[in-house]
């Protein structure tokens, strides 16, 4: 398990004091790269041997956004399943310790020239098995998708430097773009708090579009669907996403 205090600087508040919840995502994404890099396992130490991890799943659960750009501490840990998925766990808690959220991801090693999965056991670093721990949730459903049409669709446009190491819009990317999909009046006056994410393919520099669906809500959330397809109109990302 690797354990880091993340330090939010001044521009990651957004108009309302509140952390940008990119900014944390961005955060235990470094943090994901920096704890498989200690187990020869990291995006930049497997690209030469044409190996690199892509997300599959992604899954936030916040009880609160924090407000103000104190420190923040950042726990994650790794397990395989079904020798194809490696579940990696996130937990994050303001500086006195108090839980503010969980975070749960799920990523395949695809061999880069293939583009296909590969088994963990002939690749995977013995390191690698040495650090597993328990996550307490392997991502085991998928979406279904969404009924009827779309409320609306927005549009955005993947730029240079929306794209990762591998060429591909970085997940956070997509993430806030269905943040930003939602009604305007929902982003002032709310806060996305829970996010369900399924990432289905990848796009590169073109236009995007965001459709949108009205969810049911309950339990004080009001809900969106979000399907996010790239420029000929395959879908990379289908999304849910809890305001409140």
């Amino acid at each position: 398990m690797l354990e880091r205090t993340m330090e939010v600087p001044f521009s990651g508040l957004d108009p309302r004091g509140r952390v940008k919840l990119g900014v944390i995502l961005d955060g235990l994404q470094n943090m994901a790269e920096l704890d498989a890099g200690g187990m020869d396992m990291s995006v930049a130490q497997l690209l030469p041997q044409n190996l690199t991890w892509v997300l599959r799943r992604y899954r936030v659960r916040f009880g609160a956004i924090p407000q103000g750009n104190g420190p923040l501490n950042v726990a994650t840990w790794h397990e395989p399943s079904r020798n194809i998925f490696s579940d990696r766990m996130f937990t994050v808690a303001d500086a006195e310790g108090r839980p503010l959220g969980k975070v749960w991801t799920q990523w395949v090693l695809l061999d880069v020239e293939r583009m296909r999965p590969v088994r963990l056991d002939r690749h995977a670093s013995a390191r690698f098995y040495e650090q597993v721990r328990p996550v307490d949730d392997h991502l085991t459903e998928w979406f279904e998708p969404f009924e009827g049409d779309a409320a609306r669709t927005v549009p955005f446009r993947a730029y240079w430097q929306d794209l990762d190491v591998n060429g591909h819009v970085n997940h956070v990317v997509y993430l806030l773009w269905a943040l930003e999909s939602a009604p305007e009046e929902v982003v002032e006056s709310c806060s996305c708090l829970e996010i369900d994410a399924e990432f289905l393919l990848s796009a590169k520099r073109e236009a995007i579009g965001v459709r949108v669906w009205d969810l049911k809500g309950g339990d004080g959330f009001v809900r969106f669907g979000h399907s996010i397809r790239s420029e000929s109109g395959e879908e990379c990302v289908r999304a849910v996403t809890a305001w409140r």
